[in-house]
């Protein structure tokens, strides 16, 4: 009964701004990289190849000792944006794809393999620490304010870098990983405590402050005689894993990663409320009773939460009808004829593979671009707070300079 009402709820929740949910949803996917492949090397007689590894720490250590035969990438014809191309699928990893890139065209091939297979490792490692694992509490944090705020912000999933407490994220997850990485050499726990650590991205998106051992421990508790039941809910979605293959990854993208999520939300806040009913060790450490309750039409106050929250930088004051002065204009003119320059260098680098100083005088700087900002500014100042008026100005002043030089 209980999986039949946390999928219910979830199908409920995930309706309510369909496409936002989407969204966050692929961008996660994205960044947190679930079933994407890493990076190793072997060698073979003298020339060493490149190959990939998949994201958890044993596969990775097993492909780098064994690894599998290189396939033969599909190739494109010219440019920078080929050859990224070719080293990625040759590579089967974005990190290494990009480095051998940088290495064809600024050192031509001269690094080492074995060098670039270091930085990339560094590389991931700083990723899997700095980006993947807060990203995945941010995730957790959206999906835990939508089971009761219908309309929750989607970018609730840059929680742990606004929460203060980014570090303390960083530290527990970290441990979480170690822990579960020295599990993972013994029978029992490779199962069992994947299971025993689940909840831990949940604690932090509902209390970033908590001590990295009290979460875990808090984890395990909450878990105790529950483990088997988790196990049971993940067969049961194990069908849509299924039709996520059959579909390209369509459905996934489209129902599956947000139904899975809202419905490991509610697994987490039935857990919690058991735990908190059954004054498990550490249950007052779950603080947050804001998210607590059924859905309303509104968005979590933010005022209510129990730390302080770091609010939006508001560095852009917008004033369409202020005045330049001569040095701001002089400073404008030289700062986008440099993106100007910047702009058309990467241009014919991208699609020739090549790089060629598109300047025309002493400096990395394109003068038209320069003019035609500087132009709009002062030309265009009436006209400055109707957008689409501005647009087409734009369009026909920027136009006459470009034809006319």
């Amino acid at each position: 009964m209980q999986f039949k009402q946390w999928k219910q709820k979830a199908k409920k929740v995930i309706s309510y701004h369909y496409f936002r949910t989407v969204f966050v949803c692929f961008l996660c996917m994205v960044i947190l990289g679930g079933g994407y492949h890493y990076i190793t090397i072997h060698m073979e007689e003298t020339v060493p190849t490149i190959e990939a590894v998949s994201s958890t720490p044993l596969e990775f250590v097993d492909q780098a000792l064994n690894p599998k035969p290189e396939e033969e990438p599909t190739h494109i014809s010219r440019g920078f944006l080929a050859v990224l191309n070719n080293k990625i699928r040759a590579t089967d990893s974005v990190i290494l794809g990009i480095l051998q890139t940088i290495d064809h065209f600024l050192f031509r091939g001269g690094i080492p393999s074995i060098f670039l297979l270091c930085v990339g490792i560094l590389l991931y490692i700083l990723y899997h620490i700095f980006i993947r694992n807060p990203f995945m509490v941010g995730q957790n944090r959206y999906f835990l304010e939508k089971t009761k705020y219908k309309d929750t912000p989607s970018d609730r999933i840059f929680f742990p870098y606004r929460s203060k407490k980014t570090s303390n994220i960083i530290k527990t997850m970290l441990l979480r990983n170690l822990y579960q990485f020295a599990w993972d050499f013994t029978i029992v726990g490779i199962v069992t405590k994947r299971y025993s650590y689940r909840l831990v991205p949940y604690i932090l998106a509902e209390n970033p402050s908590i001590a990295p051992k009290d979460a875990i421990k808090l984890s395990e508790e909450l878990m105790y005689g529950k483990r088997w039941k988790a196990f049971l809910l993940d067969l049961s979605l194990l069908g849509w894993s299924f039709l996520g293959i059959l579909t390209f990854s369509l459905s996934d993208i489209f129902f599956f990663s947000p139904y899975k999520n809202a419905v490991y939300a509610e697994f987490y806040k039935t857990m919690r409320m058991q735990g908190k009913e059954g004054k498990i060790k550490n249950a007052e450490l779950l603080k947050d009773n804001v998210l607590e309750g059924e859905l309303v039409d509104d968005s979590y106050p933010l005022s209510k939460y129990f730390l302080p929250f770091r609010n939006h930088s508001k560095w852009l004051k917008i004033n369409y009808k202020r005045n330049y002065s001569i040095s701001s204009l002089i400073l404008i003119f030289f700062t986008v004829a440099m993106f100007g320059w910047l702009w058309e260098v990467l241009l014919h680098l991208f699609t020739s593979g090549t790089f060629v100083n598109k300047g025309t005088r002493f400096g990395p700087w394109l003068p038209i671009y320069g003019y035609g900002a500087v132009l709009t500014l002062l030309l265009l100042k009436p006209a400055r707070n109707k957008m689409w008026l501005t647009f087409i100005l734009s369009m026909l002043v920027c136009g006459t300079i470009e034809y006319a030089t």
